[in-house]
């Protein structure tokens, strides 16, 4: 199943987006390549740090886009294993701003899966996101529309809930 092998997409302007199978075949393969400095921003979150303390394994995959213009990679990381996965579905994925000399935590989203959606439109000169997240009382998968609020995007109850089969470049 190639779906897991893809973590990021980047809609095209002049698209609608109109089902899961035409997001799945926008989206590019994730970087090969560790990232060291990224690893160490990924230590530095909360979570990691629980992770880490239990001495339980985990693993990242991860793009580069330029989010908010600003000439600097900033990394879209899925983080797996540990204590970044939940038992009913959905993993975490966390959003890092590139920086001189590293990044800096501007996201962070659990019960989620891939593919992670990085829209044309922006708030606040930073590109739209959509994630698709389980919600565990609801027993099922839906995607969430988060908006760059000046500082960061909101926590994972900030998102407006979209309808994937109505997806378009205007709206996300």
């Amino acid at each position: 199943n190639s779906r897991g092998n893809y973590l990021l997409t980047i809609t095209s302007p002049d698209r609608s987006i109109s089902s899961a199978g035409e997001l799945e075949s926008l989206s590019k393969p994730p970087e090969t390549t560790p990232d060291r400095a990224l690893e160490r921003a990924i230590k530095a979150t909360r979570l990691a740090q629980e992770t880490i303390a239990a001495n339980i394994e985990a693993y990242y995959t991860y793009n580069r886009v330029d989010l908010n213009g600003d000439g600097l990679n900033d990394a879209v990381a899925y983080l797996t294993g540990g204590g970044f996965c939940g038992g009913s579905g959905g993993c975490s994925i966390g959003i890092f701003q590139g920086v001189p000399g590293g990044y800096r935590e501007v996201g962070a989203y659990s019960f989620s899966v891939t593919p992670l959606v990085v829209a044309n439109s922006t708030t606040n000169r930073w590109q739209d996101i959509v994630i698709k997240h389980y919600a565990p009382s609801a027993r099922q998968f839906s995607e969430h529309l988060y908006q760059f609020d000046g500082t960061g995007y909101p926590g994972y109850q900030g998102g407006e809930q979209v309808n994937k089969d109505s997806l378009s470049v205007d709206r996300i």
